[in-house]
């Protein structure tokens, strides 16, 4: 039984290429979205994704303006 959905599925096995990261997290709902970013936390912790997710949560929660804020990454062990 699979847990995910497949944008989010689709989405965490994308390579870490902030451009390709940036367009896949955009196609997402914002229940995926969170979704997603829940998962990566608790999986491998890596930046680019880590950080494609806050940013784009960021930029829907502002309104939806077309530029991503450059932000650090928040990784808790």
């Amino acid at each position: 039984m699979n847990v995910l959905p497949k944008p989010v599925r689709d989405f965490l096995l994308l390579p870490p290429n902030w451009p390709v990261l940036r367009r896949a997290a955009r196609r997402l709902t914002d229940a995926h979205l969170i979704l997603a970013e829940e998962f990566e936390r608790l999986g491998k912790r890596r930046a680019n994704p880590m950080r494609v997710l806050r940013a784009e949560g960021i930029r829907r929660a502002k309104g939806g303006s077309k530029r991503m804020g450059t932000l650090r990454v928040e990784v808790r062990l």
